[in-house]
């Protein structure tokens, strides 16, 4: 067949994984391009080391080569022999670079040979299906495939790599699949995390290629083969690219990104995990515990964040503003009307004047540390506004500013306003209490006798409740019990709260929650309608937690983050758009409610039901989790027991002993590498057991399954259900059971009255691939074929 070249289709290529679904490694089909698009959750490691897949490399010492003809062990009619190509001079040094990168940030080494039978992974053009730009196996030393990439010579695209464009891209995405890394969809990322902004193991690439392997690739690949900790371990300055995406690994130093040269706005965010826009929009990251100690700003009206360690913020000219964090960072705002945002109350700081444009500002409370602020004009504490003459004044004249004791509430006119809540009993405040017009009361505060510290009840009157747009709780104190009616959003921030908090919200649509270390309890009770938005975030930390949300809206959302402990999500009774809930540490229990939900467990051994909807469950890190899907068509990933329930189900397992059981519907289950038992349940269903002695269990007369791969030597099949009428004293099992060939097909047929077929035809249960020639009474014989157990008569 004649080479020809032809530019990319108006909608980009799909990348074809061979191996992502077929265990013979045969490629599949191009996989279609998601655009799952959603507000992304924080950078979380359990999201990075979700692309990671059961295969990598046993060695961090490859060996890769440049084919100059196909490999013998391609067969004849393998798509990778049609119109070959050895890769030009120009993509050779784009795979080079590739692996340099890799070699930057992970303690692999690549060493290039001549030799195909040493090699470990291997690059080559052929003429693939023109819904593929390429493809690559998985890493796989038994297996000769094992680490080819494959470019498809169709596209002139994938033949002229250079960074930030296609071809380029391609390339760190199919050596990612080389070293053991999954589509991003496929391990469940959606929203922004399932872009090239994360991670190029994404098909969708927003507003750029990727030019480097990206946060969530460079963690799970550091997790698979080791971070490189001599990989700019000096003092470096990182001029940033206002023309490309890329991700920074520093080992080490004191760092510094420089944006000094841009004249347009930028924001540079220093916390590791986080991304940065300089040029294009989110397009710098700063790679999951890489450290950057100082940022410096441009020509325009920059943002500057800093992280935990003692930063140096410079903000060159323009109105810029800095995010304050912990640690003894020194300001500079330089030119222009600058502003510095602190999001404690202003009560929680001292101030030192050292000179006309120089103010120390100590917390307190050691949030923030101490900070040298030069040339800053505005300061914000707690969305609170002062002028650098403000804190001067309050220097000298030793003022000290009221404190908020936490409780505070945004007007209809956008006013916050305090409210300092420190007696006993019942205090009611009116409309003008709130700065609005009017003397009716708003709303009612009350303070527990005995507990003036400990207990608040905050209800607004439902009549004006919108004239209150939210409250918002920070520095609880000691604080324990909190409850609040009939405000629209509650915000509630103690991170360093040590306390067991409980906090009851009944009809506040939009909550920010964010808990200490206590064990913690938080009830939400929304009564909305179908039109109704309402969004919750909440994010616990240490202590066994307790989350209750009920609500039923087309618009509610839920977003939650468990810390360690042993955690409890109860969302049974939410309808909404969809639930996203993460678990960590410690044994948890995830319900889900009627939307389609992501549940995601941590270490220990997890509960995760996923109710109604079409669910995503996944939990791989403990080895006895329980995850049931429910009603919907669920996807269900983990080890321990999996459940389908009813609908159409995907249950994989990830190595463990697992048992997998598909429920009602027509599902497709897949084990690993452990002994595994398969249940498909009722439906017809496709079961594919994997490495180990797994079980094939049958219960459906009316439906028969597939089994994709049979292991005679050490596989099982239980049928006991069937069996009910079975004496092994007198009965022959060849009357209750048969295997049958047809063609190419193979079946397994049962009699549950043992008459041979004479009563009643033998009814096929299951067509089981690895079962042609197998002898009935020798299966039975070894113990293979289970025929005792808890069967029921039809």
């Amino acid at each position: 067949m004649s080479d020809f070249d032809t530019s990319l289709p108006e909608a980009p290529m799909g990348c074809g994984c061979a191996q992502c679904l077929s265990g013979t490694g045969a490629p599949s089909g191009a996989s279609s391009i998601s655009s799952d698009y959603m507000e992304s959750s924080t950078t979380t490691t359990s999201e990075a080391n979700s692309l990671k897949t059961a295969y990598k490399w046993g060695t961090t010492s490859l060996d890769f080569i440049f084919l100059t003809s196909v490999p013998g062990y391609y067969s004849s009619t393998d798509t990778e022999r049609t119109n070959f190509q050895e890769f030009t001079t120009q993509m050779k040094n784009a795979a080079r670079d590739v692996l340099t990168q890799l070699e930057g940030f992970t303690n692999l080494t690549f060493n290039e040979v001549t030799n195909v039978a040493n090699s470990d992974i291997t690059f080559g053009q052929a003429r693939l299906p023109t819904s593929a730009g390429a493809w690559a196996y998985y890493p796989q030393t038994a297996y000769g495939k094992g680490g080819d990439v494959w470019t498809n010579n169709y596209y002139s695209a994938t033949k002229t790599p250079v960074q930030g464009n296609y071809g380029f891209y391609t390339l760190l995405h199919e050596v990612g699949h080389a070293l053991g890394l999954e589509h991003s969809f496929t391990a469940g990322l959606t929203g922004d995390e399932n872009t090239t902004m994360y991670t190029v193991m994404a098909y969708d690439w927003s507003p750029y290629y990727a030019s480097t392997y990206m946060i969530y690739d460079i963690y799970a690949l550091q997790s698979l083969y080791g971070a490189n900790m001599s990989h700019e371990a000096g003092d470096t300055v990182y001029v940033l690219n206002a023309t490309k995406g890329y991700t920074i690994w520093d080992a080490g130093g004191n760092d510094t990104f420089d944006a000094s040269a841009q004249s347009s706005d930028v924001t540079i965010n220093l916390n590791d995990g986080e991304l940065s826009s300089v040029g294009l929009s989110r397009n710098i990251g700063i790679a999951i515990n890489a450290i950057i100690e100082n940022a410096t700003g441009g020509a325009g009206n920059d943002t500057l964040i800093g992280n935990d360690v003692a930063n140096v913020l410079t903000g060159n000219t323009g109105n810029d503003i800095f995010i304050g964090s912990d640690g003894n960072d020194q300001i500079d705002g330089g030119a222009g009307t600058d502003l510095m945002v602190y999001d404690l109350d202003i009560a929680n700081f001292a101030f030192n004047v050292i000179d006309a444009d120089t103010i120390e500002i100590l917390d307190l409370s050691g949030t923030y540390a101490q900070d040298t602020v030069t040339g800053v004009e505005n300061f914000e504490f707690n969305d609170t506004l002062f002028s650098f003459d403000d804190l001067v004044t309050a220097s000298e004249s030793g003022v000290s500013f009221a404190s908020h004791v936490g409780v505070r509430f945004l007007n209809s006119m956008g006013r916050w306003v305090s409210i300092d809540s420190i007696q006993e009993g019942v205090e009611t405040y009116t409309l003008s209490d709130l700065r609005m017009r009017g003397d009716d009361d708003l709303l009612t505060i009350t303070r527990n006798p005995g507990s003036v510290e400990d207990d608040i009840d905050i209800s607004v009157n439902s009549l004006f409740s919108s004239s209150l747009r939210s409250i918002k709780f920070q520095d609880l104190g000691t604080l324990d019990i909190i409850s609040v009616s009939d405000i629209r959003q509650g915000i509630i921030i103690d991170e360093k709260a040590t306390q067991d908090l409980s906090v009851a919200l009944d009809n506040v649509f939009f909550t920010v929650i964010k808990t200490g270390s206590g064990s913690d309890t938080i009830d939400i009770t929304n009564i909305l309608t179908e039109a109704d938005k309402s969004v919750h975030k909440i994010f616990t930390n240490d202590g066994d937690d307790t989350l209750t949300l009920s609500m039923d809206s087309d618009f509610a959302a839920l977003v939650t983050k468990l810390g360690n402990g042993n955690d409890v999500l109860d969302a049974s009774n939410f309808g909404g758009q969809f639930i996203k809930a993460f678990g960590d540490d410690g044994d948890d229990h995830l319900i889900g409610g009627d939307s389609a939900d992501k549940l995601f467990g941590g270490n220990g051994n997890d509960t995760l039901e996923g109710g109604l909807g079409n669910d995503f469950l996944f939990d791989r890190d403990g080895l006895n989790n329980l995850l049931q899907g429910g009603d919907g068509d669920d996807r269900v990933f983990g080890n321990g027991t999996l459940e389908g329930g009813n609908g159409n189900d995907l249950l994989k397992s990830y190595g463990a002993d697992t048992t997998l059981n598909g429920g009602n519907g027509d599902d497709k289950i897949f084990g690993h590498n452990g002994n595994d038992i398969l249940n498909g349940g009722l439906g017809s269903d496709f079961l594919y057991g994997g490495r180990g002695n797994d079980i094939f269990v049958f219960d459906d007369l009316d439906n028969a399954d597939f089994v994709k791969d049979f292991n005679a030597g050490q596989d099982s099949i239980d049928i006991s259900t069937f069996l009910y009428a079975f004496d092994p004293l007198t009965d022959a099992i060849t009357d209750f059971v048969h295997i049958t060939t047809v063609g190419r097909s193979t079946f397994l047929q049962v009699d549950v009255n043992g008459s041979g077929g004479q009563l009643e035809p033998f009814l096929d249960i299951a067509q089981i691939n690895g079962l042609r020639n197998v002898d009935i009474q020798e299966l039975y014989d070894n113990g293979q074929l289970i025929t005792t157990g808890v069967g029921l008569a039809p």
